[in-house]
Parts: structure tokens; sequence; C-alpha cells
């Protein structure tokens, strides 16, 4: 999160005088409270590229997540912001001051944190916990939208610019579907200004590629820095979860986009009802279709089941909603077909729910005349689809495929609705494919519909089997010490030692391979020592491995593979050789848009991109074999960061200590 400090710069008197060293104040009081609570950011001050600084402060104080103002004098700029902060944001914005000028008029009443002008940072431990409560609370503090209940906040994103390089890297990722750099992309946008549109841009690319845990761990991020009621996370998030099998999170992100999306669109409205529907239609289906069950039983649970009504009443809203969302209305009128066909079917069952005969065919009767309303609605909002698309010469297949799917819930002869299968299935994707198999699947298991479904499902090729939540292979990651160069003068890994790593290597190796289903694929960089031996003893069990460099081939081997000797570029030129190689970028520096970010460099995003890669992968089978001598690295990015961002994320650790296996000195 990032946070803007309202303040007089330097040194101010009161009105009587008496000075105010307003830079000590926020070096010894906001800053270390700042730090703490991790936020980014202070004043204009940091800013050093060119440019106007009443543009950037403007910016900074728009899309600032909290501003804090220090209202001690009469500071005719301090007022200006602070009135720009409350007119354009409602939330997160902090008064304190110390004892000099009276509070202005307006801002009496306000409530604000006093500090000791001679002791800031005494006030360190009250500050910290008022900003944390600030940071956590979700009501306004501003006075403007408190009086203007019916004014809007404008959307951060209307005010941050994405570097134009970054989104490139994106859509370069997007086009070799190199998941894990999507994963990086996310994690190095943190700490920027324009943090949370990086990440929107790099959660719909996720969302698109239906990479669910990473989406929702980007997803998850902006809403924490948006707030709860960020509309579009909440409602890819509402998706994401569904994918997951999450359906309590997914009922509660939609509710919550529900109570943000008040100006949102029609469709958005009935998109996230749908949402609503669908997911009760998989706990009602989960109810039901279970092998032990006979078609008789299915028919029996599947109508008692509440999620059945809960499902239709779902997707009958999003059509309320929009009727050009022919997607629920077509939903919907699946679900009342299914009600009633089964209500036909096991009338006893149907008319449990009844105090009798006659309510119960009454309200049969009802749902009968509402489903053939409702088909009649559908019908004509599927056509008027397609008669648009057919103007503007274009073509969506979902709406084609509705159209099959809407014929065949209503009356017509098996074959025409098979033939409407048949060329909607042309232009199908495999998602759209299965989507419309699983829907005839319920007909098919239910025994409805049967003339129709047994026609139509010749249309479609034999599923295929679909990879489970959790059914991940299992990558091992590599980290490790380089030889060690003739003049170092404490080692680490003498050249003496190097089969000794090499069995402590395939040990750990061959233990992961003997677990369920072995190990798909291992990951490293290409240094002298520990890299290259984890490659050739990968090729010696058998496990196909990727060279990961984060820089090009020529300076990396100047860098981290000459020094070791020519014996050694050999090595790691039979291992370049070879097809599965990625090189993060062609040049031995940070992307522009990157070079912003502190303390951070290519070696350190070497191995995050490498974890990213591998964890993208495999999030729940991911082990790190680390070659370490449990002390600090000899510069950024060594295998101390590695294996403290590997513990960070989750990811099984095996630390093989050269301290041991060496007969090294411990410290």
């Amino acid at each position: 999160m990032r946070a803007f400090i309202i303040r007089p710069f330097g040194v101010k008197p009161d009105r009587n005088g008496n000075p105010i060293d307003f830079d000590s104040v926020e070096r010894d009081l906001v800053d270390p409270v700042l730090k703490e609570l991790g936020f980014e950011g202070r004043t204009t001050q940091d800013i050093a590229k060119a440019g106007n600084i009443r543009e950037d402060m403007f910016r900074l104080l728009v899309t600032a997540d909290l501003a804090i103002a220090d209202i001690s004098i009469h500071n005719a700029n301090v007022f200006y912001e602070l009135g720009i902060r409350h007119a354009l944001r409602d939330k997160r914005t902090f008064l304190l001051r110390c004892r000099a000028d009276d509070p202005v008029f307006d801002l009496q009443g306000e409530r604000y944190l006093t500090y000791d002008r001679t002791n800031p940072g005494a006030a360190v431990p009250w500050l910290v916990e008022a900003i944390r409560q600030t940071r956590d609370a979700d009501q306004k503090d501003s006075p403007v939208f408190t009086l203007l209940p019916q004014l809007r906040v404008q959307s951060r994103s209307v005010f941050l610019t994405v570097p134009s390089d970054f989104s490139e890297d994106v859509r370069r990722a997007i086009a070799s579907n190199a998941t894990g750099d999507l994963e990086l992309f996310a994690d190095e946008a943190l700490g920027f200004e324009w943090a949370s549109e990086g990440l929107r841009i790099v959660g719909r690319a996720q969302f698109d590629l239906k990479v669910d845990e990473g989406a929702r761990i980007t997803w998850e991020t902006l809403r924490e820095i948006e707030g709860d009621d960020e509309l579009e996370a909440n409602t890819k998030l509402a998706t994401v979860y569904q994918r997951l099998a999450q359906l309590e999170e997914s009922d509660l992100a939609v509710r919550r986009a529900l109570v943000a999306a008040m100006d949102a669109s029609p469709e958005q409205r009935a998109e996230l009802q749908s949402l609503l529907g669908r997911n009760a239609k998989t706990r009602w289906r989960a109810d039901w279709d279970r092998e032990q069950l006979d078609l008789d039983n299915r028919r029996s649970v599947a109508l008692r089941s509440p999620w059945l009504d809960e499902a239709r009443k779902g997707y009958e809203a999003g059509f309320a909603e929009d009727l050009n969302h022919f997607y629920s209305g077509v939903n919907a009128l699946a679900m009342y077909t299914i009600e009633v066909e089964l209500a036909k079917l096991k009338a006893d069952v149907w008319e449990e729910q009844f105090a009798d005969q006659s309510a119960a065919a009454s309200e049969l009767a009802m749902r009968t005349r509402k489903s053939n309303e409702l088909a009649a609605a559908v019908s004509v909002s599927v056509r008027a689809a397609l008669d648009r698309l057919a103007r503007l010469e274009k073509k969506d297949a979902w709406a084609v495929l509705s159209e099959a799917d809407l014929r065949c819930l209503t009356p017509n002869r098996p074959a025409f609705v098979a033939n409407l299968y048949r060329k909607a299935l042309a232009d199908a994707t495999g998602r759209m494919r299965d989507s419309a198999r699983a829907e005839l699947a319920i007909y098919q298991r239910l025994g409805i519909l049967t003339d129709v479904v047994s026609e139509v499902l010749k249309q479609f090729e034999p599923p295929t089997q679909e990879a489970k939540v959790g059914d991940e292979p299992s990558v091992v990651l590599f980290t490790g010490h380089r030889i060690d160069a003739p003049d170092r003068q404490k080692p680490r890994f003498p050249r003496d030692k190097e089969a000794v790593a090499r069995e402590a290597i395939k040990n750990a190796l061959a233990t992961e391979k003997e677990q369920p289903d072995g190990v798909a694929l291992g990951i490293a960089g290409g240094a002298s020592g520990g890299d290259i031996l984890f490659h050739e003893v990968c090729g010696e069990l058998g496990i196909p491995t990727q060279l990961f460099l984060g820089i090009p081939r020529d300076p990396f081997v100047v860098k981290s593979v000459a020094p070791a000797g020519p014996r050694w570029i050999e090595r790691f030129d039979r291992i370049y050789a070879q097809p599965n190689r990625r090189i993060l970028s062609t040049s031995v520096e940070l992307p522009r848009w990157l070079r912003g970010k502190p303390n951070y460099d290519i070696w350190q995003r070497n191995n995050l991109w490498m974890l990213h890669s591998a964890l993208a992968r495999s999030r729940q089978r991911t082990t790190l074999i680390a070659l370490w001598d449990g002390g600090k690295a000899d510069g950024p990015g060594g295998t101390e960061h590695m294996i403290a961002r590997a513990k960070a994320r989750g990811a099984k650790t095996i630390i093989l200590d050269v301290r041991g296996l060496f007969g090294l000195p411990s410290e």
C-alpha cells in the first residue's frame, strides 16, 4: 500500500513564532510508523523524475491508499491539498498535529492525533495503532462524502498509467503461455504507484488463460489494495473460486460485487446474479449425481434438493437484470424445464412440498406457464443477438450454441436440434464444448429429454479427461552455491568436493523421484557448481530439466560460469544446447518499468522468476533443493534469498548443508 504525507516543509513558526521542524516530525514519527506497517511512498519530494510537481501531487493525493495530513499550523498548501483529498477520496485520510495554531473552523470536531513538537518520536506507538485502524476501517472519514452521501468516488484506474513496456511484457507472456512470468510481473508490480492497475492487467490475462491459482492470488492482492468492494476483483474472483470448487468464497465475492455494483451496467449485474445461480447449480448437482444412486433415486434427490430452486432463481434474476443476457435466460429455462419434467416423473416427491394435491398441481401449472413465457422471451433475446451479429458481420459462438441449447429445451425435432449443435460446435472452443456437453449430461443422468439428448450427443467427440483441482505434477527447483573461486577467502564449495555435492544432489532427487508420479520437471539456473550438477544428475535419473537464465548467455557465462574454468563452460554449453531453455531478458539490466524498484536487481529477479515458474506449474508439489552453507549470500539474489522466498510461498524445502557434507567449519 502507498501513503502520501501532506505537511509543511522545513522549519515553520506557529502563530506565536515558536518553530516546528516538520522534517523531523516525518523522520522521527511518521516515517517509522509507515515503515512498520509496510507503506510505500511519502511526499512529492520522493519523485526524482522530471515533470510537473503539481501533477504528481494531484495524482498522489487521489491514488494514495492513505493520506496523513499535519494540520499543526495554518499552512495554505496543507489545507489546499487536504481539501483535494477530502473532495476526491472518501476514506483513509488521517490528521495529526502538535499544540500550535488552533484548528481551522471547518476541521473542528475532526479526530486527530496530537504529538509533542520537541519529541515527536514519543508518539510512534499511538500513531502505529491509529494508522492500523485507519487502514483497516471501511467507514468514510471525508466530511465531503459524509455530508454528500450520493457523491461517488472516481476509480483510481482513471488516474494511474501503467508503463507501456510492462503491458508489452504481459502480452509476450500471454502469447507464449508463460504463466510463471505473469506471476513474476504481478509480484514485481507491488510497491509501484500503478501497482493496482498492473495487477489488473496480469489478473485479466491469468483469468482468460484459466490459470486459476495464479489469478486467485493476483485478484486477492488487488482487492487488498483497493478494498473489499472492488467490483472487477470480486467479479473475477467469483468465477475463479468457482473453478477451484470454493463455492462459499465464490458466493461471498458475488455478494460483495453486487453491493459495489449499484452503478454497474445491467450486463454486469446479470453476470453476477448468474454466478450465484451457477454456484447453486453446482451444489444441486453434487446432491444427486452420485454413482451409488440409481435413476429413480437420482430423480428424487434432485427434485428434493433446495439448490434446484436457488439455481433457477439466480439465473432468473440475472435475466431480469438484462434481457439481452441470453446466457442467464437459457440457464433459467433449463432449471425450469428440469423441475417441471422431474415433477411429472416423480409426482409423489413433488407433492411432498405442498399441503395438498391441488396446491401441488396448481404450482406445477404455474411453473409450466412461467417456463413457456420464459422460453418465448429467451428466444427473442437469442434471435436479437444473432441478428445484431449478422448486421455487424460478426460471429459469436456462444450465441449460436445458446440457440441450440434453447431449441433442445423447447419442442423441436431431434434431428433439427442435432443439426443446430453440429453447426454451433464447428466454431466452438473446447471450453464451450465442455460446457454444452456437461449440460446435456445432466439431462441424460436424470433421464429427461431423452430423444433429443441422445441424438445431440452424437455430435460431440468423447470427453477428454479433465485435470482435477490439486492434481498437479511434481516440480523440483534447485538453488546452490557456485564452485569456489581460487581467491575465495572463506571456503564454501571447494573444488575437490564436487563428487560429494553430486552424490548429495542425486540422493535428494532419487528420494523425490520415489514419490507418487515421480518428478515431472527440474528447474535450475546454469551457474558453475550446484546448478550444472543438478542438470547433469537429473539427466542421469531421466528427469527432464529446464534451464533458466535471467540474462543472455554470454554475460551470464562471464559472470557465473567462466571463473570456474573452461571445463565448466563446456558443461554449461551442453545444457544450454538443449531446446528446453528460457532466457528472461535480452539485456543485463532490468526493464525500464522495473528500474525504479528499490533494492532489486537481475539476480533477485532470476530467483523469483524460477520460483514463480515452478509454482505456476505445481502450486502444491514444488520442492526446493538447496545446496547451502546456512550463511549470507555474497551479493543480492543468492541461495539464502531463494530459500527465504520459497519458504514464504509454502514450497517444500530440502537443505543440503555443505558444512556437514564438506566438513567446513561452523560459525
